[in-house]
């Protein structure tokens, strides 16, 4: 469950000290929506599933697990947003921390470089700037030059960049800095926001040519690396679990190095004392500023703070303009 919508229930009193949030928040992502909607929503869904009209969730547990998630998985067929229910959301995430009815506890939240890769903006096309402005067109009809302000390019390479953070932004980055800045203001501990920027390092040799997947998978199958997505050109979705978790070992997929283990070795440290004492910094640590002197830290090989001002007008024009999927 998403640890910004356990900060926003208020079955949630009482139950936890803090909040680290990791692969976004239910804040800014989608609309939320009423009880009556997602009932009616489930309906449909059912009935897609072809239980009937009035389904039950005995006939519905009946439906092997892979018919039900391809599916659900269909265009259409099923949103995952958070649900005004009245019991475990009295109202929106966003309206429930804007008032300040959140649970009160320090929160250290952050994303990864590449949540999203520069494809998802351009597609298949070449990352020249002529196409980067044909995206971004389709995406935001009449207000392309406005985004380009905010994600600019003069070359290929920073063609790449600037669609890798728009799609990155479009994923989750958007959603958990809106979590980390309205913790901020309305919230009566401190809050810590990071930027993971590590890639993984390459696959081990015996992996063959098996391509990574998305939230740490991998593909093998050979159809499905027919059109294989571009190199990682930064710490993909999901790449900072393992180094927050100290369980590079365990993976036997990547050729983990010195390197990897050191930065690992410095997550864990953070987020060990951000559990012991709501505070990530310790002895022997880059010193982590808190957001509300808009700043991050930047967590790669030498971890750094980064002030991150410019991201407000940039998250508040993708908040009051939805674009085009």
């Amino acid at each position: 469950m998403s640890g910004s919508a356990q900060m926003a229930s208020p079955l949630s009193k009482g139950l936890f000290a803090g909040a680290i949030g990791e692969s976004g928040s239910i804040i800014g992502m989608f609309p939320p929506t009423s009880l009556a909607e997602a009932e009616t929503n489930g309906v449909k869904l059912a009935a897609k599933l072809g239980v009937g009209a009035s389904p039950t969730l005995a006939a519905l547990r009946k439906i092997p697990a892979q018919e039900l998630m391809q599916t659900a998985a269909k265009a259409g067929s099923m949103r995952l947003g958070p649900i005004v229910d009245g019991y475990f959301l009295p109202a929106s995430p966003a309206q429930i921390f804007r008032a300040g009815r959140q649970m009160q506890v320090p929160l250290l939240a952050g994303v990864n470089s590449e949540e999203s890769g520069f494809s998802a903006v351009l597609g298949r096309d070449l990352p020249t700037v002529e196409n980067y402005h044909a995206a971004l067109n389709r995406l935001y009809p009449g207000k392309a030059d406005v985004v380009f302000k905010f994600y600019p390019a003069v070359d290929e390479n920073e063609v790449k960049d600037a669609a890798q953070a728009l799609a990155s932004d479009r994923f989750i980055s958007y959603s958990t800095w809106r979590w980390a800045d309205l913790a901020t203001q309305t919230g009566k501990h401190p809050t810590y926001y990071y930027l993971y920027a590590h890639p993984r390092p390459a696959m081990r040799p015996e992996m063959g040519n098996a391509v990574p997947g998305l939230a740490g998978g991998v593909i093998t199958n050979a159809s499905a690396t027919a059109h294989p997505q571009p190199p990682a050109r930064g710490a993909v979705h999901s790449a900072e679990i393992e180094y927050a978790l100290g369980n590079l070992d365990s993976n036997l997929v990547y050729a983990w190095t010195a390197e990897d283990h050191q930065i690992s070795q410095v997550m864990q440290s953070y987020f060990a004392n951000f559990i012991k004492s709501g505070n990530p910094n310790g002895p022997g640590l880059p010193m982590w500023p808190e957001l509300a002197r808009d700043e991050r830290l930047i967590i790669d090989v030498s971890p750094r703070p980064e002030v991150v001002s410019y991201l407000r007008a940039r998250y508040e024009f993708l908040e009051q303009n939805p674009s085009r999927r």
